[in-house]
């Protein structure tokens, strides 16, 4: 039984850590695929692909629809504010703890709650 347990935790952890790293792909597709605008100590990445701005570590990522708004000074100095605080290093934190034990739902529900609260 110990054995198989183990087993079906490695897999579970494969699984998730395998998501994480296409989320991963994916955003750095992103970067290298959109404008990037170097702003400050951070840079704007423009993408069409983009429907809800975020940012992660020292990027920017704005919707190109959003560029031309009035908005977008709120929304670039609400996301500095992200920057700042490093609210990516808790949503790594978070990534890491939801691989390791991806079989408490209190770990997913706290993730969800750290996006809500960020």
């Amino acid at each position: 039984w110990a054995s198989l347990a183990t087993w079906i935790y490695l897999g579970g952890v494969f699984v998730v850590l395998a998501g994480s790293l296409w989320q991963l792909f994916r955003l750095s597709e992103r970067v290298r695929s959109a404008r990037r605008v170097p702003f400050r100590e951070t840079r704007i990445i423009v993408s069409d692909k983009i429907r809800s701005p975020f940012s992660f570590f020292n990027y920017i990522f704005v919707g190109s629809e959003q560029m031309d708004g009035r908005q977008l000074p709120h929304i670039v100095a609400h996301e500095l504010a992200h920057v700042r605080l490093g609210h990516s290093i808790d949503s790594v934190f978070i990534q890491v703890m939801q691989i390791l034990l991806w079989w408490n739902p209190f770990v997913w529900l706290w993730g969800r709650s750290l996006k809500e609260v960020h």
